[in-house]
């Protein structure tokens, strides 16, 4: 087999270069088109021109945003890929209808369903960019033929992100698939891939999503996330520079990326790929030196093959980073065999019995059929990486180092405040246990007293003759009663002194009755009037533990405060409720409110209005901690016309938002 790829112009020179092969009997031959002609009428017309000129080839294609010859990639133009295989057949593919997102899945089984058979090396297949989800996809092809490897990527369309086609000798597809798969005993295939991104800033949550749809991260909506870290421009351009910033993910022991595909009028984004609710993601940059460095990598890969033909399928990304630069990473591949390809909105990749989508990644693909009877074998040496020394970009390259210095001090910095916060905590709940012995204290006495009682009178019912089974059975049952009593006391105590999971899920109802155990003997010593209003019954995600400790410190703060200024109808009132898109807990007392000139103070840590003995300036910080750091809700103050209202506020999960 080999390949002969070339740029098309109107009466270009391509039929001089192919006709003396059209002569030789080949078992099959492709033909691969990547245009940047977004125009049904120019790709139909070229259609009928490859065909007319060679009809027993199969064509397929796609629209780009950049392609791929030899050494050099492109903008604006059209490239075309002539392979002739000796030995080895194909077979063509394209959906009969148009792909809609929850589709996907079975457009990939039907995929290979339709085209893997027994001898199949290998799928090559082109996806519509802006409708498919290609981790879907990807996962339904890999469903029916797990070991079967997928090359190719989705379709661009110049970043216009407007309607990008896919297409063979059938038609055009829009929303849609083709394919070719590759089959032959003597055929061989190797894929590889690069990456080069790395993950820059602080560690975001992605706190609502649906597959490829991230509506909030950090509980903000995801357009207004890029906006603000990388400035209003850069939003507006969304999803343009979102290509270019990608989110990062570390999962299974590398980073992938996943970039934007189109901006919702909520603000929410489509990415090209999943982005599960509760993954942890970083934005991302290229490192100019680790994409050069992992292009040799590739190079190093291919030379231990007798590779006839390369294709690559790159992210728009990388062409777009590098610049009139990009050529610097085919350059050395470009030595071992015809390379072409095209600059995608995603990257097909298999490895080990798995499907990938990438991101920002070039991936490449080597094919060579044994014994090959129209390929001159030339003397000479593998090219080696250390022929194509490192090219120095000058102030992109220093840029680049730039970010890759601060976002590791910046890393440092962020270990070093979330090591101090840890102490904070630990030093906070040492706080909330001396509250707790005391609680503990105070629900043990009245017990004690009644097996005080309980056995002074065993003693003087026996000095008068007086004790008997049925007598001593009924103290028994007693003394036993208050002692399980005491014991049930110290397991809760226990239990809210054991962390719980971040991802636990309660309700209102399960906290106010563990609060109760917890609080209510010392409400009732201080003669504190309580109400809990619950008008929420769904569930909160988040540690419950943690949540109790927020709520036992809003309450010892409100009791200290209605002690102090000596209210003699102490009030505390609980309030739950929902409103739009989101979850409120009030904890309100009648203590005459928080002094205007401190409220902007009272979250800051070892800010207190208490003595040195009785409070440690923590409480209120934790909580903040706890509430906005862990669980990704918000705390906030509010005076109202008796007292004080902490108000704690939690963004409903997307489910419930479709009830």
């Amino acid at each position: 087999m080999f390949s002969v790829n070339t740029l098309y112009t109107p009466n270009s020179s391509y039929k001089e270069m192919i006709k003396p092969y059209l002569k030789e009997n080949f078992s099959s031959k492709l033909i691969q088109v990547f245009t940047h002609k977004c125009d049904k009428k120019f790709i139909d017309a070229l259609i009928h021109e490859l065909y007319t000129f060679m009809p027993d080839a199969i064509i397929m294609g796609c629209t780009t945003d950049g392609e791929i010859l030899g050494s050099s990639v492109y903008t604006g133009t059209t490239v075309l890929s002539f392979t002739f295989f000796e030995k080895s057949h194909i077979r063509s593919y394209r959906s009969s209808s148009e792909m809609k997102h929850k589709d996907s899945f079975q457009n990939g089984a039907e995929l290979a369903t339709s085209i893997v058979f027994e001898n199949t090396k290998a799928v090559i297949s082109f996806a519509d960019g802006l409708h498919i989800n290609a981790d879907d996809f990807l996962h339904g092809f890999g469903s029916i033929h797990p070991n079967t490897i997928i090359s190719g990527g989705l379709a661009g369309d110049n970043a216009t992100f407007s309607g990008t086609y896919v297409f063979t000798n059938e038609g055009i597809v829009e929303n849609g698939v083709v394919a070719v798969a590759l089959d032959g005993k003597d055929l061989n295939v190797v894929t590889d891939f690069s990456f080069g991104w790395i993950p820059i800033g602080k560690k975001m949550l992605v706190t609502s999503s649906e597959k490829n749809h991230v509506y909030t991260i950090d509980n903000q909506p995801a357009a207004e996330v890029y906006s603000s870290y990388l400035g209003e421009e850069a939003g507006r351009k969304l999803p343009a520079i979102g290509i270019e910033f990608p989110l990062i993910i570390h999962e299974g022991g590398y980073n992938y990326a996943r970039a934007v595909l189109a901006k919702e009028s909520d603000g929410s984004l489509l990415f090209a790929g999943n982005i599960p609710q509760g993954t942890y993601v970083h934005f991302g940059v290229g490192e100019v030196n680790e994409i050069l460095l992992q292009s040799h990598h590739l190079l190093d890969t291919m030379n231990t093959y007798p590779v006839e033909s390369l294709f690559s399928y790159s992210c728009m990304a990388r062409r777009r980073f590098l610049n009139k630069n990009a050529s610097l990473e085919f350059k050395p591949l470009s030595s071992i065999a015809p390379i072409a390809g095209f600059c995608t909105y995603g990257e097909f990749f298999h490895k080990n019995a798995t499907n990938y989508l990438f991101n920002q990644s070039t991936t490449i693909m080597g094919m060579w059929e044994n014994n090959s009877l129209h390929v001159e074998k030339k003397n000479t040496k593998n090219r080696s990486s250390k022929e194509y020394p490192l090219h120095s970009l000058g102030t992109l390259k220093a840029l680049t180092h730039l970010i890759n210095v601060v976002t590791k001090e910046l890393s440092t910095a962020n270990e070093r405040i979330e090591e101090k916060s840890k102490i904070m905590l630990v030093q906070s709940r040492h706080s909330a246990m001396g509250e707790m012995i005391g609680n503990i204290a105070h629900q043990w006495r009245q017990p004690l007293n009644v097996l005080a009682l309980i056995i002074q009178n065993l003693e003087d019912t026996y000095e008068y003759g007086e004790l008997d089974q049925e007598y001593m059975s009924e103290m028994v049952k007693k003394s036993m009663f208050q002692i399980n009593y005491m014991s049930s006391t110290i397991d809760d105590f226990r239990s809210f002194l054991h962390p719980s999971r971040l991802n636990d899920s309660f309700t209102f109802e399960m906290i106010w009755q563990r609060i109760l155990i917890l609080l209510k003997g010392s409400l009732t010593r201080h003669y504190i009037g309580y109400k809990f209003d619950n008008r929420y019954h769904g569930r909160i995600q988040g540690s419950e533990n943690e949540f109790i400790q927020v709520i036992i410190n809003l309450v010892n703060n409100a009791k200290d405060a209605l002690l102090m200024n000596e209210i003699k109808e102490k009030k505390i009132r609980f309030t739950a409720y929902e409103d739009g898109n989101c979850i409120f807990v009030k904890i309100c007392d009648n203590a005459g409110g928080v002094p205007q000139e401190i409220k902007d103070q009272i979250f800051e840590p070892y800010f207190t209005t208490k003595t040195l003995m009785n409070g440690s300036g923590l409480g209120l910080y934790i909580s903040k901690m706890i509430i906005e750091q862990k669980m990704q809700g918000k705390i906030y103050v509010k005076n109202s016309s008796e007292g004080a209202c902490f108000i704690l506020q939690f963004p409903k999960k997307q489910e419930e938002l479709k009830v």
